[in-house]
């Protein structure tokens, strides 16, 4: 244990759970595009929604042309407005105060400017050094 630095945390799944924030931020641009909302009547959308990156799954979801075309419109849908819909994991606002007496914390993460958003939201900003 003595070699250990730090703890590298990923935010989807681990730190939080996304799934309702990222299907209402897929279903916001299927909806601009007049595409039907994914539901969890598709658990393989879903799970699309939720594992994959925003070009995975808009190229997934509506194919080259569209979603080529929606990946340009994502990136004009601002993502605060779905941070509230986060859960944070249980045990994990105990855990971190607990590790930061012994490590430096960071998080992994393909999400872009959100997750640093996302920190400040959840007050725990101060306490992850890298993200």
């Amino acid at each position: 244990m003595d070699n250990i630095k730090a703890v590298v945390f990923d935010c989807d799944g681990v730190m939080f759970n996304s799934q309702k924030a990222n299907l209402d931020f897929y279903n916001t641009i299927l909806e601009h595009f007049a595409v039907v909302p994914v539901t969890h009547e598709y658990p393989d959308k879903v799970k699309l929604c939720h594992t994959a990156s925003s070009p995975q799954v808009l190229l997934g979801l509506l194919g080259a042309d569209l979603g080529r075309a929606a990946i340009e419109y994502a990136q004009q849908v601002d993502y605060d407005q779905f941070i509230p819909q986060l859960q944070m994991e249980d045990g994990l606002i105990e855990l971190l105060p607990q590790l930061l007496q012994h490590f430096k914390l960071a998080v992994a993460t393909n999400r872009g400017d959100s997750m640093l958003k996302i920190l400040d939201y959840f007050e725990i900003n101060g306490m992850v050094a890298c993200v």
